[in-house]
């Protein structure tokens, strides 16, 4: 509250205010009044936002279309029934979240809302859906967990794209393939391969969350993810790399004019993030180019990568 220097602080309706705001604070900008307790409890509110940050390195959202599994799996790596399983179709609409483990790590995991069709959304089911998805940008991971009877369809692509999108490394999570006839898991393997062609990286499972099969391979893919996504790589080393690609195979020219590397760098981890400054533009498919030598010399098997090319 502004302006309070002509009256006590007694003169305000602090017991109404307390049931309003968490915490209230009475100022006079003008007069300097209040301004240091003010500025010490925005400190320590920015100190708590910088934990937090941090713990979004080891954040892993469960996402998936409804029914498909993610509240049993939720539990399982838990080891309790924390999140309600039911046969209906978008039991889990609030956001559960739990600390656990994977080998010696701990983890932030949250099982999201299930993302239906656009066409069966009511309010409710948008507004958690919105959240699901919105729950991306906290995460470096993202469990995609599909029905296997079912397989892939245009939802569970929509869900990739929204990861790639974010630069959130999924998991594609076959649930229920032990109720999958040999014939079936042909079948589906095969639309696997077809469907994501373009994200060939992406690593699958193949589990049943009921009965705990293949569900601690979790713990091996989190921690080879992990050395992955942290992994840095100094300028001079890329420089040498990529001096070396661009004179052996440069790119085509684009629109009549062939781009030089100035130089590259990386910036960022969780996931590597790399900037390569050029002195003109470059086709897509030289861009993709550049995105598999990257994971082929420095083992980015699995994960997102985030690399922007700058004129």
């Amino acid at each position: 509250f502004n302006k309070c220097e002509n009256f006590k602080k007694f003169e305000l309706n602090t017991e109404l205010y307390k049931y309003i705001y968490d915490s209230d604070y009475y100022v006079s900008s003008i007069h300097k009044l209040g301004t240091e307790e003010l500025m010490e409890a925005l400190t320590k509110s920015m100190s708590s936002n910088t934990d937090s940050i941090k713990n979004t390195y080891k954040s892993i959202a469960i996402i998936g279309k409804p029914n498909s599994g993610k509240s049993t799996l939720f539990n399982k790596l838990l080891n309790e029934e924390r999140a309600i399983v039911s046969s209906i179709s978008g039991t889990t609409r609030d956001r559960l979240e739990e600390t656990i483990k994977f080998d010696s790590d701990s983890y932030n995991i949250i099982d999201t809302a299930g993302v239906p069709r656009k066409k069966q959304k009511n309010q409710i089911d948008r507004y958690a859906s919105s959240l699901a998805v919105g729950q991306l940008e906290n995460s470096v991971i993202a469990f995609l967990v599909v029905d296997a009877k079912q397989g892939i369809n245009f939802e569970d692509m929509r869900l990739i794209s929204e990861c790639i999108e974010n630069k959130v490394t999924p998991i594609l999570i076959m649930n229920k393939w032990d109720l999958l006839k040999e014939e079936e898991k042909l079948f589906i393997n095969k639309n696997i391969a077809s469907l994501l062609k373009k994200y060939s990286w992406l690593k699958i499972l193949r589990i049943s969350a009921l009965n705990g099969k293949g569900v601690k391979n979790l713990n091996t893919v989190i921690y080879d993810l992990q050395k992955q996504l942290s992994t840095r790589i100094t300028t001079h080393e890329l420089n040498i790399l990529f001096r070396e690609i661009w004179t052996k195979k440069p790119p085509h020219p684009f629109r009549g004019r062939r781009a030089k590397l100035k130089y590259v760098t990386q910036y960022d981890v969780y996931p590597p993030s790399f900037s390569f400054i050029l002195s003109g533009r470059v086709p897509i498919n030289y861009q993709n180019f550049i995105d598999n030598r990257l994971r082929d010399t420095y083992n980015f098997d699995n994960i997102c990568l985030n690399i922007k090319f700058k004129n």
